[in-house]
């Protein structure tokens, strides 16, 4: 029989036990189960729509679906538009990746242009100098890549199809790291967009949504999205993906973050304090009649969440 009971001086410590067997469990923080990702995706999803229906179309899940326009590889695409939206907007990125299209319909096109025009044809999207050598030389390791993956056809296109046959989502990310300037976010976009696999890039709106709710630990932004794929389901790796960064933009923001009005506040470890700290507030209001006389802080005052640490490397994703 096992018996449950709170200690007296510490109520948020429970003992159990059974016969002479003690164990203590620290009630303060409930963790975080796989039930809570579904709880969270089901919550957006009623804020913000399913993405899954909107965008699930466009998710290439094999090889012959991934054929674009010219037999060139559609997740190329996605790879290099991921690479042109680091460190700029989505609108900048998007304008900077038309042009390259608009002059240059194939990617072997671009392999045999001129750097310098390259670069300014992607100027928009800012650091063009240093994009246009990462993706010139991705190109380049693609087209070698695709050759030897398949030799006794004349390839005209760089690919990802090498990738084809790898039935491991961890090792498609690691193969896609092996590129020139290819860090684990970018891996983690292309898998994810453009080859259809199961993963979870994390970008700064899903770092700080994360280790606000206690959902990982804080850390690098690369330490957080090993792990959460391994915590997140893989069904809802896409949509969950795709409603944080909808909720980092409009509720839980780097500059407010809204927990009074956050429909994931009780799940949260930040907004679960914030929430009760303005009760406790609103109540000696009442009780008093007058305001408290310290000062009140905002949200974002109350739990900041640490910057994530800048780790210099070759990859700037």
């Amino acid at each position: 029989m096992l018996h449950i009971e709170r200690t007296r001086q510490h109520p948020e410590i429970t003992r159990c036990f059974t016969f002479e067997i003690c164990i203590f469990v620290d009630m303060t923080e409930p963790s975080q189960t796989m039930a809570d990702f579904d709880t969270i995706t089901n919550r957006l999803i009623g804020l913000y729509g399913d993405p899954s229906e909107e965008f699930g179309c466009k998710i290439h899940s094999s090889s012959t679906a991934r054929n674009g326009p010219h037999g060139n590889d559609e997740a190329v695409d996605v790879l290099v538009e991921t690479i042109l939206s680091q460190n700029t907007t989505d609108k900048n990125s998007h304008i900077a990746f038309l042009n390259i299209k608009q002059r240059w319909p194939l990617w072997s096109q671009v392999i045999k242009c001129d750097e310098k025009d390259l670069a300014d044809a992607i100027r928009i999207g800012g650091l063009a100098v240093i994009k246009a050598a990462r993706i010139k030389k991705i190109l380049n390791t693609l087209y070698e890549h695709t050759v030897e993956h398949d030799p006794k056809h004349a390839a005209t296109e760089p690919t990802l199809h090498f990738l084809d046959d790898i039935t491991s989502d961890s090792e498609v990310l690691a193969r896609l790291q092996e590129l020139p300037g290819v860090g684990p976010k970018t891996a983690a976009c292309t898998a994810l967009f453009g080859l259809g696999r199961k993963c979870f890039p994390v970008d700064t709106h899903i770092y700080r949504i994360t280790v606000k709710m206690g959902l990982a630990k804080p850390g690098s932004r690369e330490s957080v999205q090993t792990e959460l794929e391994d915590l997140i389901p893989a069904h809802l790796k896409f949509p969950l993906h795709l409603l944080l960064i909808e909720h980092g933009r409009h509720v839980c923001t780097a500059r407010q973050a809204m927990c009074g009005s956050c429909v994931l506040a009780d799940l949260c470890a930040t907004g679960r304090k914030t929430v009760s700290r303005r009760k406790a507030v609103k109540k000696e209001e009442k009780e008093t009649g007058e305001p408290p006389a310290k000062k009140v802080h905002t949200d974002a005052e109350e739990v900041p969440v640490k910057a994530e640490p800048h780790v210099k490397t070759e990859a700037f994703d």
